[in-house]
């Protein structure tokens, strides 16, 4: 109906309907601009074809972008827009057009709405990832577009972040797994499943308590609902392999909560301590023997503190010092021992405190002199004292152990034997032959004063170290003799047992010692020292060279005398035959006379 046709009450009345609708628009674009100024959302209107120009730009677009809506508007969307991202959302556009085209053909209202993320460049030519819900608006696109940099950046964080998790948590040392607040596990490492020997399909799904020892299940059933009033939780637990058998677990647990504050899921960590607790096992075990060491051990053994004062001492000790525990332990203090004080044997065990050195002391010590402590039944005794440092893994010193002898009788034996030696040594000195001793090298380690003067020396260390061959022997016998000396020490004492031969004194003499051989041997055997007597001869020699002389000379005289004799002897030998002869033919003349006088009776 033409406005022409209508009554005038008609057109006034929808003058005041026209009113009324203006009033409502007014109203609408009031709000819509309140709206659109005071939004941190950017609300654009666009054409709707594939340029996608600007028609309208809310204010907000400065603070988001530090554009100015006049930058934007009649400019393409596309103009602002990462190439990468253009290859996705033209796509889009398409589409719209599409469906507008449609509409046209079939006039039939087509609703489309589009959640688009890009990134768009400000003002200042940076990137900004954006958000943006596009509607169709008739001829137009509504785009209500927010930016997303910082949550892009947040989600990109807590992507890498996700990942380190992901890669810390399949990477743990030990075990680790998550569980729901029901006790069901939904996530574990593959350290998990190795310690238990599953594969990690054969553990998601199941509750933690399948995995659990009966008393460890029951721990779990305690420290459970403290996880999930959103407490952590420390227990040690034995858990059971495929294979069956157990491993002892220290395990931590944390609960995680979700946005709202409420535990979501719980996270656990589990560390193999098996080897652990047998070490800590082996080590009470090792300890309670030390402890049973020291406490049955007969040697004297107390411990100080790393300030020097007593801890700890055995029966052995106590006794050994006439002492209770009442009387030295906690009161005791090797540093305020008045004997080791006046003796100087403070900075030997200072240096066992502080540089960790071992110390070996011998004192004469007589506990009642201590006067910091009051033993009712103090000891004196020479003592020999070891003092031992402790020391942790950064190589300070905790404790120092002390062990002592009672050397007090063999003190007094080392005595009677210095006494012994110095008499023999005055018995050697006295004596009228001469006594060295040589070591396997051949070197002097003893010669007593008789052995000094027929050497001509005055002092017995011009000798001492000194080798006896290449100081006391000729030259000329220096192998020979050598050869004599590696026979004794080879235990072959025949034909050296006795002996003679040269020596040379300090002013280059030459004397001749008669020697008497023998050797020295260690506990095993060994021959240690060779030990030999001598005696001088060199003026017996020369008396016996002189009485041979006189005897060879009247060796000579005999034998003069016994050729004469000789001689004579034969000559009256002759002339004995010769006056034999003679009487032997008178006698028989005598006879041939006689008979013929008897013949002739005369």
């Amino acid at each position: 109906m033409n406005y022409k046709d209508k009554t005038r009450e008609q057109l006034l009345k929808e003058i005041e309907l026209l009113k009324e609708h203006v009033v409502i628009l007014e109203k609408e674009n009031e709000q819509f601009k309140i709206i659109t100024e005071n939004t941190s959302d950017n609300i654009a209107i666009t054409t709707f074809d594939l340029k996608a120009k600007y028609l309208f730009v809310s204010p907000s677009v400065k603070q988001v972008l530090d554009y100015e809506p006049e930058d934007l508007l009649g400019k393409s969307f596309f103009d602002f827009i990462h190439p990468e991202d253009k290859k996705v959302l033209l796509p889009l556009i398409k589409k719209y057009v599409s469906l507008k085209a449609r509409k046209l053909l079939t006039g039939k209202e087509s609703t489309i709405s589009e959640t688009i993320e890009f990134r768009f460049r400000n003002k200042a030519g940076k990137w900004r990832d954006m958000h943006s819900t596009v509607n169709i608006t008739g001829k137009y696109l509504l785009a209500v577009t927010r930016d997303i940099t910082k949550r892009k950046l947040m989600e990109e964080t807590l992507r890498q972040s996700e990942e380190q998790y992901r890669l810390f948590f399949n990477l743990l040392p030990y075990g680790g797994e998550v569980i729901d607040t029901s006790g069901k596990i939904v996530k574990c490492s593959p350290s998990t499943a190795q310690i238990l020997g599953f594969e990690m399909c054969e553990l998601i799904g199941k509750h933690i308590t399948k995995f659990m020892t009966p008393d460890s299940v029951e721990i779990f059933k305690q420290k459970f609902p403290v996880l999930l009033s959103g407490k952590s939780a420390v227990a040690e637990i034995r858990m059971i392999r495929k294979d069956g058998t157990e491993l002892n677990i220290l395990r931590a647990a944390q609960p995680i909560m979700d946005d709202n504050g409420k535990v979501n899921t719980i996270l656990a960590l589990n560390v193999d301590i098996t080897e652990q607790k047998l070490a800590e096992e082996q080590l009470r075990s090792q300890t309670k023997f030390i402890d049973n060491l020291i406490e049955s051990s007969a040697l004297s053994t107390w411990i100080s503190d790393e300030n020097g004062t007593a801890i700890r001492a055995n029966p052995a000790c106590l006794k050994f010092f006439g002492a209770t525990e009442e009387e030295v332990i906690g009161k005791y203090n090797i540093f305020k021992d008045e004997v080791l004080i006046k003796q100087g044997y403070i900075p030997d065990l200072k240096k066992v405190f502080e540089n960790g050195e071992i110390a070996n002391v011998i004192i004469d010590y007589n506990f009642a002199e201590v006067e910091h402590v009051h033993v009712e039944n103090a000891t004196h005794k020479i003592i020999n004292s070891t003092f031992t440092p402790i020391m942790n893994d950064d190589g300070k010193v905790t404790n120092v152990i002390c062990q002592t002898l009672d050397i007090t009788e063999i003190k007094s034996a080392e005595k009677e034997i210095i006494k012994a030696k110095e008499t023999a040594e005055r018995y050697l000195d006295m004596a009228g032959s001469m006594f060295v001793s040589l070591d396997t090298n051949g070197n002097i380690l003893l010669i007593n004063q008789k052995g000094l003067e027929i050497l001509e020396y005055d002092d017995i260390e011009e000798l001492l170290g000194k080798n006896w061959f290449d100081t006391c022997i000729p030259p000329n016998i220096n192998k020979e003799e050598k050869k004599v000396f590696n026979k004794v020490m080879n235990c072959d004492m025949k034909g050296v047992e006795h002996y003679n031969n040269e020596v040379i004194t300090k002013s280059g003499k030459r004397k001749i010692v008669s020697w008497y051989n023998s050797y020295i041997k260690d506990e095993s055997g060994v021959i240690k020292y060779l030990l030999s007597s001598g005696v001088d001869i060199t003026e017996q020699k020369a008396s016996e060279d002189e009485l041979r002389k006189y005897r060879e000379h009247l060796e000579e005289l005999v034998k003069e005398r016994t050729v004469e004799l000789e001689t004579k002897t034969k000559r009256l030998e002759d002339f004995n035959k010769l006056f034999v002869g003679r009487e032997f033919r008178i006698k028989e003349l005598r006879t041939k006379v006689k008979e013929l006088e008897e013949k002739l009776g005369i």
